[in-house]
């Protein structure tokens, strides 16, 4: 079974080449958290999901993706395609009309989320992850690193992703 690394947050600031870096060890720090899972069979493949529209944070893990070779998922809300800037080159699935409609599905469909600089939107798909039990690795431009959530292991950790 391959693993599904979810990217979500938000940031357009000239320190790009910084936030790219942070979310590159937030990714690498997720695909080392899959050798941790007991109770998975996960395989070598590793996709990174996130959204559709290229830019900011999910521009950065679709970069990481190819650079790592990881495989891509895009999904968003229909409203997505209407952007100049989507991504067209890799599998995607559009979930609901608008921003937010998606999220339930994009959950339902990773196995640990990634939070950098999160939106309001964001914050939705964090509580749906943390009702479903989804590990969760977060990281804000304050610096403020937040822990893995790991309901299905009953434990807490801290990833300096710094």
């Amino acid at each position: 079974m391959s693993y599904y690394i979810g990217v979500v947050g938000n940031i357009n600031t000239p320190e790009a080449e910084e936030w790219k870096r942070k979310v590159s060890i937030l990714i690498s720090n997720a695909a080392e958290i899959k050798e941790k899972y007991e109770d998975k069979d996960f395989d070598d493949s590793i996709y990174i999901v996130s959204g559709l529209i290229e830019r900011g944070i999910t521009k950065f893990a679709y970069q990481i993706a190819d650079e790592m070779h990881y495989g891509k998922v895009g999904i968003d809300a229909r409203i997505a395609n209407s952007f100049d800037d989507g991504f067209k080159n890799f599998t995607t699935k559009y979930v609901g009309k608008k921003f937010g409609d998606e999220n339930e599905y994009f959950i339902r469909n990773i196995d640990i989320l990634l939070i950098i600089n999160p939106t309001k939107r964001d914050f939705d798909k964090k509580e749906t992850a943390k009702i479903k039990g989804i590990p969760i690795l977060s990281y804000t431009k304050t610096g403020k690193v937040g822990g893995m959530v790991a309901a299905r292991k009953k434990q807490e950790e801290i990833i300096n992703a710094s």
